[in-house]
């Protein structure tokens, strides 16, 4: 054997040997991104490669649930406007509360298309905005027709009135299961926190 060449101590099966070198830079990780790599390397249950996939997955899907969200948002709070709903009970309150969301969704999805290098974390913050902010804003909705409806006629109003009550909830939760890639549990948990709404 020659003396310059380096030995490796003989491998047992509780060794980890890395899947990617430590000087894997992030223009690398971006480079090797298309190329599946499901290996255990550096970081616990997948190799940098592996994420990589995962991050820019779940970034062209956010941006696509973002964009139609925020289209949709828009769509309706025209609607309104063209159709004069916000002259009803609550209807300046909506108005407000709708182009405040319609703004939140924009500003996410334009900062996902002009951002594309962010990082997992922050990418799980703009995922929870994105369905945070119409979840809310559906809470309030519901719980402002509830208040001004007689409480006799509420089940009624409910049934009659399917696109108004249970159709924004179905949205949502089909959009975040379509677009976001997660775990079991992750899925589970988020489901769960938009099904025991109030």
């Amino acid at each position: 054997m020659n003396s310059k060449q380096e030995t490796f101590p003989p491998l047992d099966q509780n060794t980890i040997v890395p899947a990617i070198p430590m000087e894997f830079n992030s223009q690398e990780r971006i480079k090797e991104a298309g190329k599946f790599c499901p290996h255990a390397g550096v970081v616990s249950r997948a190799s940098g490669m592996f994420q990589e996939q995962g991050r820019v997955l779940l970034l062209n899907r956010l941006r696509m649930a973002s964009l139609i969200l925020a289209l949709a948002t828009a769509a309706f709070l025209i609607r309104g406007i063209v159709l004069k709903e916000y002259l009803e009970v609550h209807g300046q309150e909506m108005l407000i509360l709708e182009s405040i969301l319609t703004g939140i969704l924009l500003a996410v999805s334009g900062l996902l298309w002009i951002k594309p290098c962010l990082c997992l974390w922050r990418l799980r913050i703009c995922e929870a905005i994105t369905f945070g902010a119409p979840a809310l804003f559906f809470i309030w909705f519901q719980f402002s027709e509830l208040c001004a409806c007689d409480p006799v006629l509420i089940g009624k109003v409910a049934y009659a009135f399917p696109l108004k009550t249970v159709i924004p909830w179905m949205v949502l939760i089909y959009t975040y299961g379509f677009f976001i890639p997660n775990s079991l549990r992750g899925v589970t948990t988020v489901v769960s926190l938009v099904e025991s709404r109030p």
